[in-house]
């Protein structure tokens, strides 16, 4: 007989779900006590998202507007085309806008000292 076991979490406990393919019976088990909000939640973080291309492409170039464009070669142009690509990779770990914009300009920073980024201080809380 196979069988499937999956985690199901309330306020109240833990507990070990089997559901079993052939008699589609459902037998719960007491698991662990422990804090199953905050352990939900830290799986689902875990968890990448998947979002489409469009959509993606959408709130990049919402988000970009408050980047502004320099000149061919310059710093500042390279700084965008780095928010683009790690503003992606970002968008399915969870984390937002004003994360991914510090982390890069840390990194920027590191690499150039006296590069002033030009950016929506009002749109981006750094």
């Amino acid at each position: 007989m196979s069988s499937q076991t999956t985690m199901a979490g309330t306020l109240a406990g833990q507990y070990l779900l089997i559901v079993s393919t052939k008699s589609a019976r459902k037998h719960w088990s007491s698991g662990r006590e422990m804090d199953t909000h905050a352990w939900v939640w830290k799986q689902r973080l875990k968890k990448t998202a998947h979002f489409k291309r469009d959509f993606m492409n959408r709130i990049l170039k919402r988000e970009l507007k408050h980047i502004p464009r320099g000149k061919k070669g310059s710093l500042q142009n390279f700084l965008r085309f780095s928010y683009n690509a790690l503003r992606r990779k970002h968008l399915t770990l969870r984390k937002t806008r004003d994360e991914t914009f510090k982390e890069l300009v840390k990194k920027v920073k590191k690499a150039y000292p006296d590069f002033i980024p030009l950016y929506d201080k009002d749109y981006f809380k750094i």
